[in-house]
């Protein structure tokens, strides 16, 4: 800073030049404002650079409405206390701004946001969540979404009406993960009021039921045709991989997914056990390997490629996420869909392990123990295999029909 302070023309305002920088032809001022507060004490405050915009008739001006406000006893009374009013006006108008903003939101907006954030933080779903979005988005995308309401949702649930039950859960599932989503995320970092207030348009909506049993599993002979077509199949792989996956769903009642992402440190050879991840990385007790299964990793392990998974990615051939539409493919060569129409009677790679629970409950096996293999949550899921149990009372009824010996 320069020399000493010189007054202005302008009462209560004087200013320091700066020892070098220049503002224009003249050293940069810094301006100050002096008056007495309300208990009479003198006030000093800054008000800043001349290269800032600042003058000695805009200071002066601000010095004349805080000792306004201490004669009237109203307003702020200091140029600090003017400055946080000002920032306060400033905040409230960018909060109305981003109000809005949000009530202006498009679904389809609302929907984008939804969709960066689960690609960021549950990417498993995230491309699921985008493909059953789209068909909302497309319905109602352009509307905002604070507008959206029951009856667009109904329409939507008209025009899906051709879909199976489940898909159309599904489609409605993701709109009431957005409003959800959207009722816990702020606005921004310095608002903290959430995107959507109020309740989700689905609310109340009827969804319909969805009945996604299998009810068709294969015999033994037709599990054996399947297996055999696999070996090498599809065709330009030429390999066992297929086969083993379908191998694995079969004898061990493993998941897709479960398969896709077996490790070789799950599978303990001495026991004849595999360990499985679920999709929040618990590891379920042992999953029993019988002989076929067992043979058929041993062949795998011993020419391993270079990867941690059982199952890794082929190079050059078909991935492994190409899994379910190989074995539509397969089925359909095979013909083990002719002729069907009620789509819980087709056959699709989710079969195999529905095949392996059937069989195990023809077998006598105890519903309680078909659901620890297959990895249910509950008995509920289980109870559908309970038909296939023998009982006495299905053998005594067989007897009412055989001839009586005389």
């Amino acid at each position: 800073m320069g020399g000493g302070w010189i007054n202005t023309k302008q009462p209560g305002v004087r200013y320091r030049e700066h020892e070098t920088r220049k503002n224009g032809r003249h050293l940069d001022r810094y301006y100050t404002i002096r008056y007495k507060s309300v208990d009479g004490r003198l006030i000093e405050e800054a008000i800043g650079w001349a290269s800032e915009g600042w003058s000695a008739e805009q200071a002066a001006e601000i010095r004349s409405q805080i000792r306004k406000n201490i004669r009237t006893g109203h307003g702020p009374q200091t140029l600090a206390e003017m400055r946080e009013e000002a920032q306060q006006i400033r905040a409230a108008e960018a909060r109305a701004e981003a109000a809005a903003a949000v009530q202006d939101m498009t679904f389809r907006e609302l929907g984008e946001r939804y969709l960066a954030w689960a690609r960021a933080n549950k990417p498993r779903s995230a491309m699921t969540d985008g493909y059953n979005l789209a068909h909302a988005l497309a319905a109602f995308g352009n509307i905002a979404a604070t507008a959206v309401n029951a009856a667009h949702i109904e329409t939507l649930k008209s025009n899906l009406a051709p879909k199976a039950p489940a898909t159309v859960r599904h489609i409605l599932g993701v709109v009431r993960r957005v409003y959800t989503w959207a009722a816990v995320t702020p606005r921004s970092q310095d608002d903290a009021t959430p995107l959507f207030v109020g309740m989700p348009p689905t609310h109340g909506v009827a969804v319909p039921r969805a009945d996604n049993r299998r009810l068709r599993f294969l015999s033994r002979e037709e599990a054996q045709k399947l297996l055999d077509a696999a070996v090498g199949y599809p065709p330009r792989t030429g390999g066992m991989d297929f086969h083993d996956v379908c191998c694995l769903s079969l004898y061990c009642g493993l998941r897709k997914s479960e398969i896709t992402g077996l490790l070789w440190e799950h599978v303990d050879f001495d026991n004849a056990l595999l360990y499985v991840v679920d999709g929040k990385n618990s590891v379920s007790s042992g999953v029993p390997i019988n002989a076929v299964a067992l043979d058929m990793l041993r062949r795998r392990q011993s020419g391993r490629r270079d990867s941690p998974l059982v199952f890794p990615p082929l190079h050059g051939g078909v991935s492994m996420r190409h899994i379910s539409h190989n074995f539509a493919t397969l089925a359909e060569s095979l013909g083990l869909n002719d002729g069907v129409t009620d789509r819980r009677q087709k056959v699709v790679f989710h079969t195999l392990r529905h095949t392996f629970a059937s069989w195990l409950a023809l077998d006598g096996v105890d519903l309680y123990r078909i659901q620890k293999l297959m990895r249910h949550k509950d008995l509920t899921q289980t109870q559908r295999y309970a038909h296939l149990l023998p009982s006495d009372a299905r053998a005594a009824v067989e007897r009412l029909s055989r001839p009586t010996d005389r």
